[in-house]
Protein backbone atom coordinates (compact mmCIF):
# COMPACT_ATOMS: atom_id res chain seq x y z
CA UNK A 1 0.00 0.00 0.00
CA UNK A 2 1.20 3.32 -0.74
CA UNK A 3 2.15 6.29 1.84
CA UNK A 4 2.24 9.51 1.47
CA UNK A 5 4.79 11.36 2.07
CA UNK A 6 4.83 14.08 5.11
CA UNK A 7 7.70 15.76 2.91
CA UNK A 8 6.96 18.51 0.46
CA UNK A 9 7.97 17.25 -3.40
CA UNK A 10 11.51 19.02 -4.32
CA UNK A 11 11.31 21.86 -7.11
CA UNK A 12 14.22 23.14 -8.63
CA UNK A 13 14.07 26.35 -11.20
CA UNK A 14 12.98 24.82 -14.44
CA UNK A 15 10.08 23.23 -12.28
CA UNK A 16 8.60 26.58 -10.63
CA UNK A 17 9.39 28.29 -14.19
CA UNK A 18 6.75 25.08 -15.85
CA UNK A 19 4.34 25.84 -12.77
CA UNK A 20 4.36 29.78 -13.37
CA UNK A 21 4.20 29.83 -16.62
CA UNK A 22 7.16 31.65 -17.30
CA UNK A 23 11.04 31.69 -18.55
CA UNK A 24 13.85 30.03 -16.30
CA UNK A 25 15.57 33.43 -16.56
CA UNK A 26 12.40 35.04 -15.17
CA UNK A 27 12.59 32.97 -11.78
CA UNK A 28 16.65 33.65 -11.87
CA UNK A 29 15.89 37.24 -11.74
CA UNK A 30 12.73 37.02 -8.77
CA UNK A 31 15.19 34.80 -6.74
CA UNK A 32 18.58 36.59 -7.04
CA UNK A 33 16.41 40.02 -7.32
CA UNK A 34 18.81 41.04 -10.23
CA UNK A 35 16.13 42.66 -12.72
CA UNK A 36 12.79 44.28 -12.39
CA UNK A 37 9.59 41.60 -13.02
CA UNK A 38 6.50 42.53 -12.74
CA UNK A 39 4.37 42.07 -9.48
CA UNK A 40 2.32 40.08 -10.96
CA UNK A 41 4.92 37.06 -12.46
CA UNK A 42 6.64 37.94 -9.09
CA UNK A 43 3.37 36.97 -6.56
CA UNK A 44 2.84 33.83 -8.72
CA UNK A 45 6.55 33.08 -8.84
CA UNK A 46 6.87 33.41 -5.04
CA UNK A 47 3.87 31.98 -4.32
CA UNK A 48 5.20 28.72 -5.80
CA UNK A 49 8.49 28.71 -3.73
CA UNK A 50 6.94 29.11 -0.36
CA UNK A 51 4.59 26.22 -1.13
CA UNK A 52 7.36 24.00 -2.05
CA UNK A 53 9.88 25.71 0.25
CA UNK A 54 12.59 26.18 -2.96
CA UNK A 55 16.06 27.07 -1.60
CA UNK A 56 18.82 27.95 -3.89
CA UNK A 57 21.73 25.97 -4.09
CA UNK A 58 24.74 28.43 -3.07
CA UNK A 59 27.23 25.91 -3.91
CA UNK A 60 25.90 25.11 -7.57
CA UNK A 61 25.52 29.20 -7.91
CA UNK A 62 29.32 29.18 -7.05
CA UNK A 63 30.23 26.50 -9.26
CA UNK A 64 28.44 28.44 -11.89
CA UNK A 65 30.12 31.70 -11.44
CA UNK A 66 27.45 33.04 -9.72
CA UNK A 67 29.28 35.76 -7.29
CA UNK A 68 28.09 34.79 -3.41
CA UNK A 69 28.11 37.39 -0.91
CA UNK A 70 29.84 36.43 2.03
CA UNK A 71 31.26 37.98 5.01
CA UNK A 72 32.97 36.67 7.75
CA UNK A 73 32.42 37.73 11.43
CA UNK A 74 35.20 36.86 13.91
CA UNK A 75 34.33 37.64 17.38
CA UNK A 76 37.04 36.99 20.41
CA UNK A 77 34.13 35.63 22.96
CA UNK A 78 30.83 35.13 22.07
CA UNK A 79 29.54 34.21 25.45
CA UNK A 80 29.89 38.16 26.73
CA UNK A 81 26.66 39.60 26.12
CA UNK A 82 27.74 43.04 24.38
CA UNK A 83 29.42 40.07 21.72
CA UNK A 84 26.35 37.93 21.30
CA UNK A 85 24.02 41.17 20.81
CA UNK A 86 26.27 42.39 18.44
CA UNK A 87 26.45 39.00 16.44
CA UNK A 88 22.51 39.13 16.26
CA UNK A 89 23.00 42.87 14.67
CA UNK A 90 25.44 42.34 12.53
CA UNK A 91 23.80 39.20 11.03
CA UNK A 92 20.47 41.32 10.67
CA UNK A 93 21.71 43.85 8.68
CA UNK A 94 24.13 42.23 6.56
CA UNK A 95 20.88 39.81 5.62
CA UNK A 96 19.12 43.81 4.51
CA UNK A 97 21.97 44.71 2.12
CA UNK A 98 22.02 40.81 0.58
CA UNK A 99 24.78 39.44 2.25
CA UNK A 100 25.47 35.72 4.45
CA UNK A 101 27.36 36.00 7.42
CA UNK A 102 29.54 33.58 8.73
CA UNK A 103 30.51 33.69 12.34
CA UNK A 104 33.33 32.21 14.17
CA UNK A 105 34.21 32.32 18.14
CA UNK A 106 38.02 32.92 19.07
CA UNK A 107 36.73 32.01 22.95
CA UNK A 108 39.75 34.42 23.85
CA UNK A 109 42.16 31.70 22.13
CA UNK A 110 44.94 32.87 20.12
CA UNK A 111 45.40 29.61 18.35
CA UNK A 112 41.61 29.31 18.09
CA UNK A 113 41.45 33.02 15.76
CA UNK A 114 44.21 31.75 13.59
CA UNK A 115 42.54 28.53 12.89
CA UNK A 116 38.74 30.27 12.37
CA UNK A 117 40.74 33.22 10.07
CA UNK A 118 42.19 30.36 8.15
CA UNK A 119 38.84 28.74 7.61
CA UNK A 120 36.78 31.96 6.53
CA UNK A 121 39.55 32.78 3.99
CA UNK A 122 39.27 29.33 2.69
CA UNK A 123 35.53 30.33 2.29
CA UNK A 124 36.50 33.14 0.04
CA UNK A 125 35.02 36.08 2.28
CA UNK A 126 34.59 39.38 0.61
CA UNK A 127 35.39 40.80 3.86
CA UNK A 128 35.49 40.25 7.82
CA UNK A 129 34.35 42.23 10.70
CA UNK A 130 36.90 41.23 13.40
CA UNK A 131 37.30 42.08 17.69
CA UNK A 132 40.61 40.71 17.75
CA UNK A 133 42.54 39.32 20.65
CA UNK A 134 45.34 41.91 20.11
CA UNK A 135 46.95 39.08 18.11
CA UNK A 136 49.63 40.79 15.74
CA UNK A 137 49.91 37.64 13.81
CA UNK A 138 45.98 37.57 12.76
CA UNK A 139 46.74 41.20 11.50
CA UNK A 140 49.76 40.38 9.79
CA UNK A 141 47.54 38.08 7.92
CA UNK A 142 44.38 39.86 6.85
CA UNK A 143 46.89 42.12 5.61
CA UNK A 144 49.08 39.72 3.46
CA UNK A 145 45.62 38.54 2.08
CA UNK A 146 44.47 41.92 1.03
CA UNK A 147 40.93 41.13 2.69
CA UNK A 148 38.68 44.60 3.56
CA UNK A 149 38.22 44.03 7.55
CA UNK A 150 36.29 46.55 10.48
CA UNK A 151 37.60 46.02 13.79
CA UNK A 152 34.30 46.11 16.03
CA UNK A 153 34.44 46.76 19.53
CA UNK A 154 38.53 45.80 20.31
CA UNK A 155 41.33 47.08 18.43
CA UNK A 156 44.69 46.38 17.23
CA UNK A 157 47.24 49.40 16.06
CA UNK A 158 49.56 48.04 14.44
CA UNK A 159 47.32 48.68 10.64
CA UNK A 160 45.57 51.90 9.94
CA UNK A 161 42.40 49.79 9.49
CA UNK A 162 38.68 50.92 9.74
CA UNK A 163 37.10 50.73 13.46
CA UNK A 164 34.10 50.89 14.98
CA UNK A 165 33.25 51.21 18.98
CA UNK A 166 33.38 53.39 21.68
CA UNK A 167 36.44 55.92 22.70
CA UNK A 168 36.97 53.34 25.73
CA UNK A 169 39.81 55.74 26.91
CA UNK A 170 37.58 58.21 27.61
CA UNK A 171 34.60 55.95 29.60
CA UNK A 172 37.23 54.83 31.62
CA UNK A 173 37.50 58.57 32.17
CA UNK A 174 33.77 59.41 32.81
CA UNK A 175 33.48 56.47 35.40
CA UNK A 176 35.66 57.79 37.38
CA UNK A 177 33.95 61.07 37.40
CA UNK A 178 30.97 59.48 38.19
CA UNK A 179 31.81 57.80 41.38
CA UNK A 180 34.01 61.16 42.15
CA UNK A 181 30.44 63.21 41.79
CA UNK A 182 29.11 60.28 44.61
CA UNK A 183 32.02 61.98 47.34
CA UNK A 184 34.18 58.44 46.60
CA UNK A 185 37.22 58.88 47.58
CA UNK A 186 39.13 55.76 47.43
CA UNK A 187 38.61 54.44 43.82
CA UNK A 188 39.10 51.28 42.73
CA UNK A 189 39.10 49.50 38.89
CA UNK A 190 38.68 45.43 38.47
CA UNK A 191 39.54 44.34 34.30
CA UNK A 192 41.15 41.65 32.73
CA UNK A 193 44.36 40.78 31.22
CA UNK A 194 46.49 43.48 29.70
CA UNK A 195 45.82 41.61 25.73
CA UNK A 196 42.14 42.78 26.28
CA UNK A 197 42.00 46.01 24.69
CA UNK A 198 39.24 47.09 26.11
CA UNK A 199 39.98 46.87 29.69
CA UNK A 200 43.47 47.66 28.75
CA UNK A 201 42.32 51.18 27.22
CA UNK A 202 39.51 51.57 30.00
CA UNK A 203 42.64 51.38 32.42
CA UNK A 204 44.67 54.03 30.84
CA UNK A 205 41.63 56.79 31.44
CA UNK A 206 41.16 55.53 34.91
CA UNK A 207 44.59 56.11 35.86
CA UNK A 208 44.82 59.33 33.70
CA UNK A 209 41.45 60.15 35.25
CA UNK A 210 42.21 59.82 39.18
CA UNK A 211 45.97 61.37 38.85
CA UNK A 212 44.31 64.15 37.55
CA UNK A 213 42.30 64.31 40.35
CA UNK A 214 45.42 63.48 43.43
CA UNK A 215 43.56 59.92 43.99
CA UNK A 216 45.50 57.27 42.43
CA UNK A 217 46.88 54.45 44.12
CA UNK A 218 48.14 51.68 42.36
CA UNK A 219 47.10 48.99 44.84
CA UNK A 220 43.28 49.70 43.81
CA UNK A 221 44.13 48.14 40.56
CA UNK A 222 42.68 44.77 40.15
CA UNK A 223 44.03 42.35 36.90
CA UNK A 224 42.40 39.17 36.67
CA UNK A 225 42.73 36.55 34.05
CA UNK A 226 40.13 35.57 31.78
CA UNK A 227 39.62 31.94 32.46
CA UNK A 228 40.43 31.93 36.25
CA UNK A 229 38.25 30.17 38.10
CA UNK A 230 39.40 31.70 41.10
CA UNK A 231 38.91 35.38 39.97
CA UNK A 232 36.15 35.53 42.51
CA UNK A 233 37.82 34.57 45.33
CA UNK A 234 40.85 36.79 44.18
CA UNK A 235 38.61 39.82 43.92
CA UNK A 236 37.54 39.04 47.40
CA UNK A 237 41.02 39.23 48.80
CA UNK A 238 41.96 42.53 46.94
CA UNK A 239 39.07 44.37 48.41
CA UNK A 240 39.75 42.76 52.15
CA UNK A 241 43.24 44.04 51.39
CA UNK A 242 41.65 47.91 50.36
CA UNK A 243 38.74 48.53 52.82
CA UNK A 244 39.04 52.02 52.59
CA UNK A 245 37.63 51.41 48.49
CA UNK A 246 34.15 53.63 48.59
CA UNK A 247 34.34 52.92 44.40
CA UNK A 248 34.60 50.20 42.18
CA UNK A 249 34.47 50.65 37.96
CA UNK A 250 33.87 46.99 36.87
CA UNK A 251 35.69 46.29 32.99
CA UNK A 252 32.54 44.27 31.73
CA UNK A 253 29.33 42.74 33.32
CA UNK A 254 31.23 39.79 34.20
CA UNK A 255 33.44 40.95 36.31
CA UNK A 256 30.48 43.45 37.95
CA UNK A 257 28.76 39.94 38.53
CA UNK A 258 31.79 38.78 40.57
CA UNK A 259 31.84 41.72 42.54
CA UNK A 260 28.14 41.37 43.12
CA UNK A 261 28.81 38.01 44.58
CA UNK A 262 31.24 39.87 46.70
CA UNK A 263 29.06 42.34 47.56
CA UNK A 264 26.55 39.51 48.81
CA UNK A 265 28.87 37.23 50.85
CA UNK A 266 30.60 39.90 52.99
CA UNK A 267 27.45 42.19 53.46
CA UNK A 268 28.81 44.86 51.75
CA UNK A 269 25.98 47.96 51.71
CA UNK A 270 26.17 49.59 48.20
CA UNK A 271 26.14 52.76 47.78
CA UNK A 272 26.98 53.63 51.56
CA UNK A 273 29.68 51.88 52.25
CA UNK A 274 30.64 50.96 48.03
CA UNK A 275 29.21 52.72 45.01
CA UNK A 276 29.63 50.35 41.69
CA UNK A 277 29.69 51.38 38.01
CA UNK A 278 30.26 48.78 35.29
CA UNK A 279 30.73 48.80 31.53
CA UNK A 280 28.14 47.25 29.49
CA UNK A 281 24.39 47.71 30.85
CA UNK A 282 22.30 44.87 31.74
CA UNK A 283 18.60 44.35 31.98
CA UNK A 284 19.00 42.52 35.22
CA UNK A 285 20.65 45.05 36.95
CA UNK A 286 17.34 46.65 37.67
CA UNK A 287 16.75 43.48 40.10
CA UNK A 288 19.27 43.91 41.74
CA UNK A 289 18.29 45.02 45.71
CA UNK A 290 20.64 47.98 46.04
CA UNK A 291 21.64 50.81 42.83
CA UNK A 292 24.67 50.62 40.62
CA UNK A 293 25.24 52.54 37.53
CA UNK A 294 26.33 50.82 34.12
CA UNK A 295 28.00 52.59 30.65
CA UNK A 296 25.58 51.46 27.87
CA UNK A 297 27.14 50.81 24.76
CA UNK A 298 24.83 51.68 21.71
CA UNK A 299 25.10 47.57 20.13
CA UNK A 300 22.70 48.48 17.20
CA UNK A 301 24.30 51.51 16.00
CA UNK A 302 27.64 49.65 16.48
CA UNK A 303 26.38 47.25 14.41
CA UNK A 304 24.86 48.68 11.67
CA UNK A 305 27.39 50.82 11.14
CA UNK A 306 30.55 48.36 10.57
CA UNK A 307 28.69 46.41 8.56
CA UNK A 308 27.67 49.52 6.17
CA UNK A 309 31.35 50.25 6.62
CA UNK A 310 32.75 47.01 5.68
CA UNK A 311 30.20 46.50 2.55
CA UNK A 312 31.19 50.18 1.65
CA UNK A 313 34.62 49.19 1.74
CA UNK A 314 34.10 46.38 -0.61
CA UNK A 315 32.08 48.16 -3.43
CA UNK A 316 34.25 51.04 -3.38
CA UNK A 317 37.36 51.23 -1.01
CA UNK A 318 38.21 54.61 -1.96
CA UNK A 319 37.92 56.60 0.86
CA UNK A 320 40.07 57.26 3.91
CA UNK A 321 40.20 54.85 6.80
CA UNK A 322 37.57 55.50 9.97
CA UNK A 323 37.48 55.69 13.11
CA UNK A 324 33.80 55.79 14.78
CA UNK A 325 33.19 55.85 17.98
CA UNK A 326 29.72 56.25 19.60
CA UNK A 327 28.55 58.27 22.48
CA UNK A 328 27.42 55.99 25.12
CA UNK A 329 24.51 56.06 28.03
CA UNK A 330 25.08 55.85 31.66
CA UNK A 331 22.28 53.97 33.28
CA UNK A 332 21.43 54.00 37.03
CA UNK A 333 19.22 51.31 38.41
CA UNK A 334 16.71 52.75 40.85
CA UNK A 335 15.97 49.86 43.84
CA UNK A 336 12.94 52.24 45.54
CA UNK A 337 10.85 51.25 42.30
CA UNK A 338 8.14 48.58 41.69
CA UNK A 339 10.55 46.06 39.83
CA UNK A 340 7.69 45.20 37.15
CA UNK A 341 7.19 48.95 35.43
Amino acid sequence: MNQKSNKRESVNMAEIARLAEVSVSTVSHVVNKTRFVSEEKKDKIQNIINKFNYKPNMVAQGLRGKKIKLIGLLISEIKRYFSSALVGEIVKYASLIGYNVIVCNSEQNVDKEKYNLDVLLQKGIDGLIYSPIDNKASIDILASKHIHFVQIDRKNDKYNSDYVGIDNFKYGQTAVSYLLAKGCKQIGFIGYEERDYTNKIRLKGFIEACSNSNIFDKSLIKIIDYNDYRAAAKIKEWYLKNKSIDGIICGNANICYLVLLMVEELGIRVPFDVNLISFDYRKWFHFLKYPIAAIKQPIENIAKTATELLIKRIDENEFPVRDIMFDCEIVETDFSLPLFR
